[in-house]
């Protein structure tokens, strides 16, 4: 997905980041197709052309900001220490913090958006962290043992589950009664040690 918001056309990248700073600024429902056109000192016609209308756009608005957002990510996928603080540093950016409000705050109303969001951002980050978390965990060659470390691994840094729920995806019960498990024996273990 990577580049795709642009398609190669400057022009078309051009309208995603006004539509991008329209919704980050005022959400989904407030920013009209006429609203982009208008800001971006196009037709309704070019936007039609390029995106196929509203849902077009919005999609493309998402997969740029995933873009801008994952590309540290990927950078540093290599070493699963520095992705940790990649991800903090990431994700505890404002930039990224307004667009998981904006994600948030549209999800309900918008299916559409937790599907992109889902998509250009929650499964990409774990598909450019697998093979590091795969190498590390002895998993390389199963791929649902890999999906199980690298769910656990992103729970542990984030919550994974919590991004899995606001997509629409159930999470594994298994992994949040695990998640569960540990994080009473860690509160046991610190309370042991006092």
């Amino acid at each position: 997905m990577r580049g795709s918001a642009s398609r190669g056309s400057p022009r078309r990248a051009e309208i995603t980041e006004v539509a991008l700073g329209l919704y980050a600024e005022r959400g989904f429902r407030a920013v009209s197709v006429d609203d982009v056109a208008r800001a971006a000192g196009a037709s309704k016609t070019t936007i039609t052309r390029f995106f196929g209308g509203g849902a077009g756009l919005v999609r493309a608005a998402l997969v740029l900001e995933g873009d801008i957002v994952l590309a540290p990510l990927e950078a540093a996928a290599h070493d699963l220490d520095e992705f940790a603080r990649v991800l903090h540093d990431t994700v505890y950016d404002d930039r990224c913090l307004t667009f998981l409000a904006f994600v948030l705050g549209e999800a309900r109303s918008h299916p559409d958006v937790s599907q992109i969001f889902d998509e250009a951002v929650v499964q990409r980050i774990a598909r450019t962290v697998a093979p590091a978390v795969a190498d590390a965990a002895g998993t390389t060659g199963d791929p649902d043992r890999t999906s199980a470390a690298v769910q656990r691994f992103l729970g542990d840094l984030l919550g994974l589950d919590l991004l899995l729920a606001v997509t629409g995806r159930s999470p594994d019960p298994e992994l949040l009664a695990d998640r569960r498990r540990r994080a009473v024996a860690a509160v046991r273990r610190d309370a042991s040690h006092r």
